[in-house]
């Protein structure tokens, strides 16, 4: 299916409150944080998480006036979901890309060694060099988990809330996950696969569900 760039940037922007200051708040971050960034692992993840919440909710506002104009314009429901995931993994390279540089270029390095006196830099410099990559994958786990509960909840049943429940339990297990030592492969292979089975599943139900959503401006 080709994309629609009209489409895309549609969802795009209705993120736009949440991508921008986040794109700023994560940059400052990477700067201005003076431990090894694998180091940190509660507050990146908290940023993911509450991001792509955020930008979920911005993208699924299936009550507002926006909504039901965008969906009597003749797209199909399977074209408006794959164009809204679309659009959230750009708001996730928005935000992650340019922090991501900041390490990858050594502008980070440069500036805990010369700004702030840093003595972990630049002799650490490469330790955060696959950092960037554990937090894209903790999006890209997300991604589906967030997208599910707004679109539940746009369902004409009595257990619409119970999206939001599923949401928070598995942000609350992969939160559990990152801040646990894994060191040995038995436990880190097996708990990523489940998490990524969830994911999909998670994702393959949104899609689902989202072809029999109501939209009530």
């Amino acid at each position: 299916m080709q994309l629609n760039r009209a489409l895309v940037s549609w969802y795009f922007r209705a993120a736009r409150p949440v991508t921008l200051p986040a794109a700023g708040a994560a940059a400052l971050f990477v700067v201005a944080y003076s431990g090894r960034l694998k180091e940190a692992m509660f507050v990146p993840f908290a940023f993911v998480a509450m991001q792509s919440v955020l930008t979920a909710w911005l993208m699924s506002r299936f009550n507002s006036p926006a909504a039901a104009f965008l969906y009597t314009r003749g797209f199909t429901r399977d074209r408006l979901w794959t164009h809204r995931i679309a659009a959230h993994v750009l708001s996730v390279i928005a935000v992650w890309g340019p922090a991501s540089l900041l390490v990858w270029l050594g502008v980070r390095s440069v500036i805990q060694d010369q700004l702030f006196d840093n003595p972990y830099y630049p002799l650490m410099m490469t330790a955060d060099f696959a950092t960037p990559c554990w937090w894209f994958a903790e999006y890209l786990l997300l991604v589906s988990a967030v997208d599910y509960g707004p679109i539940r909840r746009a369902l004409p049943t009595l257990d619409r809330d119970a999206g939001y429940t599923i949401e928070l339990g598995l942000i609350l297990l992969l939160l559990t996950f990152v801040n646990t030592p894994w060191r040995n492969p038995w436990y880190f292979v097996p708990v990523s696969a489940a998490f990524v089975v969830a994911s999909l599943a998670l994702v393959i139900g949104s899609w689902r569900l989202h072809r029999q959503i109501e939209i009530r401006p």
